[in-house]
This record gives structure tokens, sequence and C-alpha cells, in this order.
């Protein structure tokens, strides 16, 4: 269902809970983001790891009263009591967390349940290590420190890039065998890359959950027979 996603407000806590839209026969009350006015949405939007039902917004872009699909009316989550579907201006925009719309093409029934699964938090009882075991031989430790994340940073094109939707950045000098994992600064693992030759991995800047990463600034770790070597880079939408 879903089609595209974004926000510029709220806490980035917020994005890490789980949400599900319950298509449902009695649904719930939304309001129009522009007007405020009520709005009935064939779904409840909840918060399933803080156990609560969530209060929607609706750009209604055609202002028929009506979340219609076909019409890419956005929907605006926010982490804010659904206290009944009571008007509740002050959620916004300090608890403001997704906007999304869905795809034209979908037609949810009643008993539909979609899910925006959000990431783990990185907790004070997490322990995260990064090792580096002793390389043998200078040549080596050289090609290791030669390892580069290309463009840095990245400024939201690289030339080899095949357009719109479609980035990359590359991971070059790589020894064979090695294992390239990559995180964000608070420690969250993104994504694990393989590579079984000498030369270039393409990261496509997607995540193990199929999302694109946001503008940041992110930690490498190449991992490897020969040791292992941390670096940092920056991508800048």
């Amino acid at each position: 269902y879903l089609e595209q996603f974004s926000s510029t407000f709220g806490c980035n806590d917020l994005f890490r809970n789980d949400i599900e839209f319950r298509f449902t026969a009695d649904g719930s009350t939304a309001y129009e983001w522009f007007t405020g006015a009520p709005v009935a949405i064939p779904f409840e939007v909840w918060d399933v790891t803080a156990d609560m039902q969530i209060c929607a917004w609706i750009a209604d872009w055609y202002g028929d009263g009506e979340w219609t699909i076909a019409d890419g009316d956005y929907i605006i989550l926010t982490y804010f009591d659904y206290d009944d579907g009571n008007f509740h201006p002050e959620a916004l925009p300090d608890y403001l967390t997704w906007v999304l719309e869905l795809d034209a093409l979908s037609t949810p029934q009643e008993g539909d349940v979609f899910v925006i699964e959000g990431p783990a938090i990185a907790s004070p009882d997490d322990h995260i290590e990064f090792t580096s075991e002793k390389v043998y031989a200078n040549n080596i430790g050289q090609a290791l420190n030669s390892i580069r994340v290309v463009p840095n940073p990245y400024l939201g094109y690289a030339e080899w890039d095949g357009g719109p939707g479609n980035r990359q950045v590359q991971f070059t000098n790589l020894p064979a065998g090695c294992t390239i994992r990559i995180y964000t600064l608070a420690g969250d693992l993104l994504r694990t890359l393989q590579n079984d030759d000498d030369g270039t991995v393409n990261w496509d800047m997607v995540s193990e959950a199929g999302r694109g990463i946001a503008a940041g600034v992110y930690l490498f770790n190449v991992d490897s027979e020969h040791g292992n070597i941390t670096g940092k880079f920056a991508v800048i939408k």
C-alpha cells in the first residue's frame, strides 16, 4: 500500500514505534490539515509499541471533505492519544511523526492491517564493541587504510547513480572476503554487505528493512581475515 512517506517535524524517537492502520467497519475520525474539519476515515491508527490509538490528520487536496486514495490525500500521524476522536490542535507540530500517501492502486478492505515497523533504538542496556585484530603485514595494513567511501559526503548525486530513486555510494579498495557493516551514530545496524572479490561494493543506501536512509553521518566497519577498520561518511540530501 505504501507509496511514499516523509517528515520534517516531530522527534526522532517517535519514529521508533510500530504503527498499524486497522481497516474496520466503523473506522475513526481524523481532522483536515488545512481547516481542522473532521474527516471520516475507514481505519484506526494504533501505536502498537505504546498500545495507544493515535490521532491522524488528512491533507484533503481537493477539499471534498473526504479522504480519497485516488486523490493522493496525505495521512499525517501524531504521537497523541486519539481520545475518542476529540479535536486536539495542540498535537501540532511537536507530536508529528509519519506523513504518508497510499498507492492510488491499492484497495484496502475491512479487516486489512497495514504496518509501519519502526527501527529499534539502542538502549542503555545494549553493548556494542568494535574490535581490531592485528595486521600482520605492512602492505595489508596500508590496503585497509586505503578503504574509502565515495563520494564522501554524498551530496544527493553520484556519477554512477541510475537516476532518481537509485542512489549509490561505493566502498572502494576492499580486500577479498570482507564484510561491510553500516551503522547509525546511535549504533543501530542498518545494512550488512559482503565482498567476495577485491575491489568495490556499491550500496543503494537502503537499510536491511528496505528503507532509504536519511541525511546524516554514518559509521562503517570493514571486517576481513587481515583485520578490520572503522570509518565515517556523510549523506547530505
